[in-house]
């Protein structure tokens, strides 16, 4: 907790132990009253302190793919429910940028974009020329190679990096070696995944 955090969390204690107080010690209040009162803004108290310690770990679970921060500047991302590693990031091409949600694929020696991907971006998928026989796990297909301008995961920025863009059968887009290669590391520790640059 940073002390810009600690001084919000002093300033929300004492504004609600205020409100609570003003409550607790009006005049025309049975005692009975006031104690009731005084547990339920205890109680409100409690829950909003809990929520305000908990809000990252709350956060990683509801959006698994989104690139958390850590102290040394690294980013970790949280394995998802099936096993795998989904990350959010902001792709730039010539023509437009999108936000792609992509499959860590260490399996993968480029970038492949799925063509839904690729069109948000304003990649005109017809138009490329889909001559390079690439493998993949439903076997080969042929694919158009791309250059994006850069692909953005909070802080990590890769630039020029070589991507291809399938015309049918790749329904997720996978971040694969062509940027990862470009980071000075990324690791895998449990369920996180580490990314630095």
């Amino acid at each position: 907790m940073t002390g810009d955090d600690t001084a919000r969390l002093i300033y929300l204690v004492i504004l609600l132990g205020a409100v609570a107080g003003g409550v607790f010690f009006r005049r025309d209040i049975l005692a009975r009253e006031n104690l009731r009162n005084a547990g339920i803004w205890g109680l409100v108290v409690l829950v909003l302190l809990t929520a305000y310690v908990v809000r990252d770990d709350i956060a990683a679970e509801l959006r698994p793919s989104a690139a958390r921060a850590t102290e040394s500047g690294a980013y970790e991302i949280r394995r998802s429910a099936n096993g795998q590693f989904l990350v959010d990031a902001e792709v730039r091409s010539a023509r437009g940028e999108a936000r792609v949600n992509f499959l860590v694929d260490t399996g993968a020696s480029s970038v492949a974009l799925s063509a839904a991907d690729a069109r948000r971006m304003g990649i005109e998928v017809s138009r490329l020329n889909y001559s390079l026989q690439v493998m993949t796990a439903n076997g080969t297909t042929l694919v158009a190679p791309v250059r994006l301008e850069e692909i953005r995961i909070g802080d990590i920025a890769a630039r020029n990096i070589a991507a291809t863009v399938h015309r049918d059968g790749l329904d997720q887009s996978l971040l694969g070696m062509s940027f990862l290669n470009r980071l000075e590391r990324y690791s895998v520790s449990r369920d996180t995944l580490i990314l630095a640059d």
